[in-house]
């Protein structure tokens, strides 16, 4: 393959001197195929020279031994034909120039690693006009591509599965007046060019179509022409050149820098004190400004600028994480500030308030109003190194830790869930403030007194009043509730101010009055049990409730003298004091109630008869015996009636008792009514 190597370089290297005549010798010309070559694959018996062929399926090695196309195999996959070359024969050969007939060493050299050695390697040069379309460059592309014209140009570099192996590169030199965009062959953007600069694109992978496979090498200025050898720059115009080595640059006849300090523009780069000015520039790597402060200054005249920002701005670009290992990182960071240590020369410096960075609001200027003015904006924030607080993108505020304000804070907001504060944030919140009500104008107002004062719920309104309502979930109720039972002051005080008319409490159920007390004091109740409402018309106490009246009109602190109260099962008690029935009844008449009685022998019980008065009606002429049985009620000892014949005047007398029933005695005839009236004892 050496002697191949330099025999091709030879002939190529005749036909660029203008050699066209020198002695045929009898070289090798090498072809490579899948297969076998006899019979398929044309081929030459030297001299000058004798075809030979590799099987590139099995390594296999075949020379022609006649022409046009029979080959025999000479080597298996193994040593080729003549031996392996050794270094002696490392020197590419050309014709001398001297008639053609000699052949020399051309002084290039291809060392046993596959080092090309010599004076100048030069490469494939291409140019293209730019007329805003796009070049894709492959494997046969020329090594340099220059381009010229006045528009953009997309370049596509090659797929780099295609190239023979890493390393192979490209010199793009931008020589228009637009802007290059350098491309992967997936399309991913590698390298943009502005005008007058070059870069170099060498493949480092030869797998992927993304930018990941390719190194660039960026000239963002390039030296004006007719300069040869220095740096240039530009100084009002004129170029001066840096000195290589010594950091000194000249422009118009005036050193400017010191060594090792870059110059840019006439003035040395990061110095003070030059008068030289930093033209635009790109940096690809990292910039390090140490020991000194970092001075932003001057008037800028652009365009409106909208959101893409006008004096410090950051073009969005794609940040990659080049961690071997796939993990979770906890926190990270895009731009960092801050951390710094303040420290002070002297004992006893203090600083009241020490910010990192502090945004100044902006200011208006000539022709200018700016209607919302903000010094910092965000897309959304956290703040503290605990208990956080966030502000989302989609502007919701969330506070983790306390909070302290010392000034009024007013929301607008017609949310159903305004604001709400809980354990659970929004879930089932310890409270809520509902300002979605349409036309909303009632409203609350909390007022906090001094020390044992109290606290005011004034409702709030545009109108003439502001009812408050309290509403329980459910089947709940409101609970009211005293710190200490024993305490002598109100529980509850409903309207302790003057009032002529109207309710002071009125307790409803579905809308309808249960019990009221009005301005007057008057208590006026439907139904109530130990305080439960029943049903129209009942009260119901306990055992021992009594029901109590005093002697003074209008005082029920007064002195008791009359009570009524439960007796036993079904008596009522009436009495002067507590549950002793020493009192009297008076009543105009007494109606009996209860189930009718029964009666046995010598007679039925007469319609609306009841236990204690009614009449039986006899059905015995002469001697009658007969038993009235009291329905539903049972005497403590006994019954005592008075019975009389109301048709004749045979008499007829009780003869007997007991807890349930009367036994009258006489004689009657029949039909003849028998009034009775009991009373139980």
């Amino acid at each position: 393959m050496k002697r191949l190597l330099a025999i091709t370089a030879f002939i190529l290297l005749c036909a660029l001197e203008g050699y066209s005549q020198f002695t045929p010798i009898n070289a090798r010309r090498e072809q490579s195929g899948a297969g076998s070559p006899n019979g398929v694959v044309s081929c030459t018996v030297g001299p000058p020279w004798t075809s030979i062929y590799i099987n590139t399926t099995d390594h296999s090695e075949w020379q022609c031994t006649a022409s046009p196309n029979t080959w025999t195999k000479v080597v298996s996959g193994g040593t080729p034909v003549g031996g392996s070359p050794g270094s002696t024969d490392n020197a590419v050969l050309r014709a001398d120039g001297t008639g053609g007939a000699t052949l020399q060493s051309s002084g290039a050299l291809v060392d046993d690693n596959a080092n090309v050695i010599g004076s100048n390697l030069v490469p494939g040069f291409a140019t293209q006009a730019t007329a805003a379309g796009s070049t894709t460059l492959t494997v046969a592309s020329k090594g340099v591509q220059v381009f010229t014209g006045s528009t953009t140009q997309t370049i596509v570099l090659p797929v780099v599965s295609t190239l023979p192996q890493t390393g192979f590169s490209f010199i793009v030199q931008n020589d228009s007046s637009g802007a290059l965009t350098v491309n992967s062959s997936g399309g991913n953007l590698v390298q943009t060019m502005a005008a007058g600069t070059r870069a170099t694109f060498t493949c480092k992978l030869l797998t992927g179509t993304t930018a990941a496979s390719w190194n660039v090498t960026y000239i963002a200025t390039t030296s004006p022409a007719g300069s040869s050898g220095d740096i240039q720059t530009n100084n009002a115009g004129a170029f001066g050149s840096l000195t290589p080595g010594t950091g000194v640059a000249t422009a118009l006849g005036v050193n400017v820098g010191t060594a090792g300090a870059p110059v840019i523009n006439g003035g040395a780069l990061g110095s003070p004190s030059s008068a030289g000015t930093l033209p635009a520039f790109t940096v690809n790597g990292d910039v390090t400004h140490s020991g000194a402060a970092i001075i932003i200054s001057g008037n800028i005249s652009a365009p409106t600028w909208t959101t893409s920002g006008v004096r410090i701005k950051g073009t969005p670009g794609t940040l990659t994480d080049t961690t071997a290992a796939t993990g979770t990182t906890a926190t990270a960071y895009t731009d960092v500030l801050g951390g710094n240590t303040i420290a002070a020369t002297n004992a006893g410096v203090i600083f009241t308030n020490y910010f990192t960075q502090y945004n100044k609001d902006p200011i208006a200027g000539t022709n200018v109003t700016l209607t919302n003015k903000w010094a910092l904006g965000a897309d959304s924030a956290k703040f503290g190194t605990s208990n956080q607080l966030t502000v989302s993108n989609a502007g919701a505020l969330a506070v983790a830790g306390a909070q302290t304000n010392s000034s009024t804070i007013t929301q607008t907001s017609t949310s159903a869930t305004a604001f709400e504060s809980g354990p659970n944030g929004g879930t089932n919140p310890v409270l809520r403030v509902v300002n979605s009500t349409a036309s909303q104008a009632d409203g609350v107002s909390i007022t906090g007194g001094a020390a044992g004062g109290g606290v005011t719920f004034t409702g709030l309104s545009s109108g003439a009043t502001a009812p408050i309502a309290l509403v329980p979930k459910g089947v709940a109720g409101v609970t009211i509730s005293v710190g200490n039972t024993t305490s002598a002051v109100t529980d509850l005080l409903v309207n302790p101010t003057t009032k002529a008319s109207g309710n002071l409490l009125d307790l409803q159920v579905n809308s309808s009055s249960k019990a009221r007390i009005d301005f007057s004091g008057k208590l006026t109740a439907t139904n109530v049990e130990g305080g439960a409402i029943l049903s129209d018309g009942q009260f119901t106490a306990g055992s021992v409730g009594r029901y109590n009246f005093t002697s003074a009109s209008g005082d029920p602190n007064g002195t008791v003298d009359t009570t009524i109260f439960r007796a036993a099962a079904g008596v009522v008690g009436i009495g002067t004091t507590g549950a002793t029935a020493n009192g009297g009844l008076q009543t105009n008449a007494v109606v009996g109630g209860g189930s009718i009685p029964s009666v046995a022998t010598c007679g039925t019980i007469g319609t609306g008869s009841k236990n204690s008065a009614g009449f039986i009606t006899s059905g015995t002429t002469g001697a009658c015996v007969s038993v009235l049985t009291f329905s539903g009620y049972t005497a403590p000892t006994g019954w005592s009636c008075a019975i009389s014949n109301a048709t004749t005047a045979n008499l007829i007398t009780q003869t007997g008792s007991s807890t349930t029933t009367a036994t009258f005695t006489g004689t009657t005839v029949t039909g003849d009514v028998l009034r009775y009236a009991c009373t139980a004892y």
